[in-house]
């Protein structure tokens, strides 16, 4: 289980799906500086916050992931 995960069971969250910006970071081995500036500059959507704040990333982030990641 993720920590992330675990934040949201504490909360009574635990039909989350999709991941952080950590974990996404993770899956892409991205930087999350990477992925915030993917998301100001456009590249990437930025997705939506749930009720505590944090931005969930769905499976469809990992393929617009640019295929160049350097």
């Amino acid at each position: 289980m993720t920590s992330a995960n675990k934040v949201y069971q504490k909360q009574g969250r635990t039909g989350m799906e999709g991941m952080t910006r950590g974990e996404l970071a993770k899956r892409t081995s991205l930087s999350m500086a990477t992925i915030r500036y993917y998301e100001d500059s456009g590249i990437l959507p930025v997705p939506g916050r749930v009720a505590n704040g944090y931005r969930i990333y769905s499976e469809d982030y990992l393929v617009k992931i640019p295929a160049d990641k350097e």
